[in-house]
Formats: structure tokens, sequence, C-alpha cells
């Protein structure tokens, strides 16, 4: 099966297959051992899921996750910023 940017399908899963190794491997040396290993275990984890349902709950919980994390960043950052306006 050709795909649309002249691939072959395999092509595709051995590239979507790799996203990990790519991701961890973009940190280089700015992403701490520690780190590569914790995306590593929750990788495992993640592709252990056998159902489709139990995979899709993961990552809507990994995204409300990372969207309530985000939100409070925003939040301590409005924070700090009336502080500093306050000083000055």
């Amino acid at each position: 099966m050709i795909s649309r940017n002249g691939g072959s399908s395999h092509r595709l899963h051995e590239n979507d297959r790799h996203a990990l190794t790519r991701q961890v491997m973009k940190g280089g040396d700015t992403m701490s051992e520690e780190k590569k290993a914790i995306i590593e275990r929750i990788a495992t984890k993640f592709t252990a899921i056998e159902t489709p349902e139990a995979k899709g709950y993961a990552v809507m919980c990994m995204t409300a996750y990372e969207a309530g994390r985000e939100a409070g960043k925003v939040e301590e950052r409005e924070q700090w910023e009336k502080k500093i306006a306050a000083i000055a």
C-alpha cells in the first residue's frame, strides 16, 4: 500500500513505532537519564494495555493531567507577575 507521501504503509508503521525513541533522543544531553527512564516506563505500561477502550481512557487521563499542569503554570505565572507589579 502506498501512502500520500509516497512511502509504504510499513514505513509509516516503522515511523510510529520509533516515535518514542526519537522523542527521547531529541532531548539529547538536556534530558536527564531519570526523565528518560520515566518516559520509557510509561511507554512500556501504555503498550501493555490490551483493550482500545482502556488505551483511550489512559490517553484521556494523560491529556487531562497535562492540561491541568499547564493551567497551573499559567496561574503561577500570573500570581508572580502580580507580585512583581505590586513591588514596582
